[in-house]
């Protein structure tokens, strides 16, 4: 039942063997919080659930250069939304490849599901035709170069050290630095490896 919350095209896309364009269900249960507390309708992966004529996609009357900074869950959706409305989308992504942190998010146990909504979003970026620069920082001047129409930020947010703990932020390990075995935030903490995004 959740798993039809979360695409309610998941019967048509079985059938035709379109499988790689199946939303994901993670399992996280907040399609079920919202009837148990009576609100809105919910999912983390489809954000139409209970809005579906509301956010039902059409054609961009004009086509436009859409750039979006940051290759998140954020980043992602939004570029392939606009690139399925007509326009020109390119994604810029800071690090060598789009949805990195997902990788990190993916690695405690009972978090292996969201390997699979990155690699769903990322497979709907190639599908979309959508230019994925990565290894690029974007600034100022690389913007105006660009000459889009319309920029989207999605970097994400940062984390957060509590101002008691700030004096040793150089020693602190986040959940990343745990789960990869990186032994310290900073230039000397090793990149994690792929291994579950294959």
């Amino acid at each position: 039942g959740r798993q039809l919350i979360c695409d309610p095209h998941w019967v048509n896309k079985v059938k035709s063997g379109e499988l790689d364009a199946i939303a994901p269900c993670l399992s996280c249960n907040n399609c079920i919080e919202a009837s148990r507390t009576a609100s809105d309708p919910r999912c983390t992966v489809n954000a139409s659930v209970g809005r579906e004529q509301e956010y039902e996609l059409q054609p961009a009357e004009t086509r436009k250069r859409v750039l979006v900074v940051g290759s998140g869950p954020a980043g992602m959706e939004a570029t392939a939304t606009a690139a399925a409305r007509g326009h020109e989308a390119t994604i810029y992504e800071k690090s060598s490849e789009p949805g990195k942190k997902l990788l990190y998010a993916a690695h405690p146990p009972q978090q292996k599901e969201i390997i699979s909504l990155r690699n769903y979003l990322v497979q709907r970026l190639k599908k979309a035709g959508v230019v994925v620069r990565g290894g690029v920082k974007v600034d100022s001047k690389l913007v105006e170069e660009a000459d889009a129409d319309i920029v989207i930020i999605a970097t994400g947010a940062s984390s957060w050290i509590p101002n008691p703990l700030r004096k040793m932020a150089a020693t602190l390990l986040s959940p990343a630095t745990k789960w990869w075995g990186i032994k310290r935030i900073g230039k000397r903490g090793r990149e994690p490896d792929n291994k579950l995004a294959r």
